[in-house]
Order: structure tokens, then sequence, then C-alpha cells
């Protein structure tokens, strides 16, 4: 569970480039990063690079999911503004 908030919490955005590796998140957990490898494996089916990129997608999906709903359709070409700026 600390891993999935720690994935949810990082800033896709970030020009920290270490923060979606293996071996940030494990460093992170105090842990050996093939151990995390191996647990993410065995509970998810993948690896955790590919694990944490896609809940990294998903994450972002979300929140351009809510920029668009929080802008109504009054200001639906702000909100299309704004997520482009953010690509």
């Amino acid at each position: 569970e600390k891993f999935l908030s720690l994935v949810a919490q990082s800033n896709p955005h970030s020009e920290n480039c270490e923060a979606a590796t293996v071996s940030y998140f494990a460093n992170k957990l105090s842990v050996h990063p093939n151990y995390l490898s191996t647990v993410v494996k065995n509970i998810s089916g993948c690896n955790a690079l590919c694990f944490i990129h896609e809940l990294s997608i998903e994450t972002i999906k979300s929140h351009r999911k809510n920029i668009i709903a929080n802008a109504g359709a009054a200001n639906m070409a702000a909100a299309i503004n704004l997520l482009a700026k953010q690509s």
C-alpha cells in the first residue's frame, strides 16, 4: 500500500526523471530494488517498472479528467489549452 501511495503521489511532470525508477521507490521504502520488483511481479503480474509507468499514466489521465470536469462546458477551450500546456 505504501508503494502504491508513493507512486500515486509522484509528480509525472517533474523534471526529476529518477522519480520514475524502481530504485527510487525501493530507496523510499528502504528495500532492495530486486525485492521490490519481485514483490510487485508476484502481486500484479507485471514488472515493477511497467507497474510504475501504468500507474503514472492512470494518475495523469485522472488529473486530466478532473481538469476537464471542473472547467465545465463554458470553459472547455481554457481546459483544452491547459491540458496542451501540461503535455
